[in-house]
């Protein structure tokens, strides 16, 4: 009986403990009704259990029908719950902790006997010890984050620090529907009332008598427009732009995690609105299923927000001061995704495969900023998100066990980039996915004990992931939409050695040599042939990543002192601003490896350049133990180099860069390396 009623109340603990993490405090009443029945059932799968092994297996064999039936009853209630980042350490965790209990239990019994104090006296301390001992040790940090490497000096300049805290006093005000019955800035305290908005016709199973209409006073043909917002103080007019946030079940307000970046990009020149869409997240009260059309509601929603900026930006403190043709969306997580979405759907006039949703959006967006993206969530007309005209950045935590793989790097291989678009990445090691926003805490995936499988020694600081956060997204915006050139921030990671970063720099200027995005073999652009020679292997295949095979092509190269020629059908021209530039990882080995960059000129002279400091994966091991982890510890990322014709012109004088004819990279003659190879183009300057 007291082994019974030890893990009985061992394996309460563990879905209290969860629980308790998933209830919503302004619907705690829901949450309770919601949660109720999880310990309805268990105890009547438990009582039946009892009965059958009382009364049937008991007939043929001695069993402790007690014993048997709670625990059989408990682990029912256990598999209810979320084994968060790993289901093998959350399983083990279980089987500790009723091992455990049944420990405790037996030193019950054993004081219960008389004379037997010392069975309880071992017992007790083998539990204690056994429970304890696993509890410190994943409640204790002890890992660390990965390393920055030795590297050589960039090859490009950073002017400034594109992330400093800019010149302009920062005000903030609310906008919002005015009777929002939870958030009071958006009630009382809004400085402008907005116009709720109908979205049931993407919406399902959001009725008006749901829990989710009680909790929140609203169903989807009332839609509120609220957001939080950061402006500068002056003339401007200023670009704007909104961030939209993603789904946390835990977090219930998630909008105001985004301040610090907010109040940022507010004083470098920028409007910022941090949009609520918090009533479209997946809660404790969307236990049956949740609402149908969430992704695209949640793309739809930005949009909405500025046809509603197009009356605040002509009132108030704000009138004058906002320039609608410079925006640009921001978003984190399924809101990442949904951001992409919103800016492959404003020009158009109706969805993707659900020809009757119409839609008739007339502020533009320019530029795209994805926070560790979902991808894929959303497939109009069963495609993937394509984007063409727009600027992209995205920026993934080599540490996510959330969105573990870097689905910024499919979209941007889905993105077409216009003569003065940009394309950008960020993979910072050691960061996650939950530290982009303020109040989503440290541990990407788990509630209760389960969250605890992550170790947070591992990761870098918060304050660490928000500065390279806001460098880079200031940088990319300063460039795209205030006309301040700041992408060298991305073609070069050796301009910041306080962390271990990977960037890489696309433009719609570029002339393009090499991209494996092609269907074939001859991975150049028209007109374009590429051959290798001395290599064991050259192929085009899909850029490996943690989830499968990407939408990104790459030239994998195998060998020692092998090259790659690309040969374009006329010579091209490299000014004397210009570059080449390619992007190029190294798939094995823990150092940096090297190439050479060869270039040949029409006449036949030939001049050549080191390429240096190539980076191996990032190894993430973000859980407490390697035998948690499911699936690869890295992906390959590949990094922007430049090599500048200063350095060919050195190497050979009489090199006539008007006239290229051939660009070869060459593998390193010692060692027999495997590298990732893409986009090689000319740049001609900013």
């Amino acid at each position: 009986m007291w082994a019974a009623v030890a893990v009985a109340t061992a394996a309460l603990a563990l879905w209290g403990w969860s629980a308790a993490d998933r209830i919503v405090p302004s619907a705690l009443g829901a949450s309770l009704r919601t949660l109720a029945p999880d310990l309805g059932i268990v105890a009547a799968v438990g009582l039946v259990l009892w009965l059958v092994l009382r009364f049937v297996v008991g007939r043929f064999v001695a069993v402790p029908a007690g014993f048997v039936a709670v625990l059989l009853a408990s682990l029912v209630l256990l598999v209810t719950l979320s084994p968060g980042a790993s289901r093998v350490g959350w399983w083990a965790l279980v089987a500790i902790v009723l091992v455990g209990a049944v420990g405790l239990g037996t030193s019950l019994w054993a004081l219960t006997q008389g004379g037997r104090r010392a069975v309880a006296a071992v017992s007790t301390i083998a539990s204690v010890a056994l429970v304890g001992g696993t509890f410190a040790w994943l409640l204790t940090p002890t890992g660390a984050p990965p390393a920055p490497l030795a590297l050589g000096p960039a090859t490009v300049d950073v002017t400034g620090d594109p992330g400093s805290p800019g010149s302009l006093p920062v005000k903030t005000l609310a906008y919002g529907s005015g009777t929002d019955r939870l958030r009071p800035e958006y009630a009382g305290g809004a400085r402008f009332t907005t116009k709720p908005v109908d979205l049931s016709r993407v919406i399902t199973g959001w009725t008006g008598d749901s829990d989710r209409t009680q909790h929140w006073g609203f169903d989807a043909t009332q839609i509120p427009l609220n957001a939080q917002v950061w402006y500068p103080e002056g003339p401007g007019p200023y670009p704007l732009a909104l961030i939209l946030h993603g789904n946390k079940s835990s977090v219930e307000f998630s909008e105001g995690g985004f301040a610090y970046l907010a109040e940022r990009l507010a004083s470098q020149g920028t409007v910022v609105a941090s949009i609520d869409a918090n009533f479209l997240s997946t809660t404790l009260l969307d236990r049956s299923g949740g609402i149908g059309g969430a992704d695209l509601a949640r793309a739809l929603l930005p949009l909405e927000h500025l046809e509603a900026w197009r009356q605040i930006a002509t009132d108030g403190p704000l009138k004058g001061r906002v320039d609608l043709t410079k925006v640009a969306l921001i978003g984190h997580s399924r809101g990442g995704e949904a951001v992409a979405v919103a800016a492959m759907l404003q020009p158009r006039d109706a969805v993707p495969g659900q020809e009757d949703v119409r839609l008739d959006y007339d502020v533009p967006i320019r530029s795209v900023v994805a926070l560790a993206p979902a991808d894929g969530q959303f497939t109009g007309a069963g495609a993937k998100v394509q984007l063409k005209g727009v600027d992209y950045l995205a920026i993934q935590g080599s540490h996510d066990v959330d969105v573990a793989s870097f689905g910024g790097l499919d979209q941007l291989a889905r993105t077409t980039l216009g003569r003065d678009d940009l394309g950008a990445t960020l993979y910072l090691g050691g960061a996650d996915h939950s530290q982009f926003n303020t109040l989503w805490g440290r541990r990407d995936l788990g509630d209760g004990a389960a969250k605890y499988l992550i170790d947070t020694g591992r990761l870098i600081t918060p304050e660490q992931q928000r500065a390279a956060t806001m460098e880079a997204v200031s940088a990319f915006l300063a460039t795209t939409l205030r006309g301040q050139d700041q992408r060298n921030l991305f073609a070069d990671n050796r301009t910041d050695d306080r962390l271990r970063t990977i960037t890489s720099l696309r433009s719609g200027r570029d002339v393009v040599l090499l991209d494996a995005q092609a269907p074939d073999k001859a991975v150049g652009t028209k007109g374009v042939t590429v051959s290798g020679s001395g290599l064991t292997t050259w192929e085009v295949v899909a850029q490996p990543l943690r989830w499968g095979p990407g939408d990104n092509r790459i030239v994998r190269l195998e060998g020692s002192g092998g090259r790659l020629d690309v040969r374009p059908a006329e010579p091209v021209a490299i000014g004397a601003r210009g570059s080449l530039r390619l992007d190029v990882a190294a798939v094995d080995g823990s150092q940096p490896a090297a190439i050479t960059v060869e270039v040949t000129d029409a006449a036949g002279r030939r001049a050549s350049a080191g390429v240096r400091d190539i980076p191996p994966p990032i190894v993430a091991d973000p859980l407490k133990a390697a035998w948690m982890r499911s699936g690869a510890s890295s992906e390959p990322v590949l990094q922007t180099r430049v090599v500048s014709t200063r350095e060919f012109t050195t190497a050979n004088p009489e090199l006539d860069l008007r006239r290229i004819a051939t660009v070869s990279v060459v593998l390193a003659p010692t060692g027999d390396r495997e590298l990732l190879l893409d986009h090689l183009v000319v740049s001609q300057g900013a």
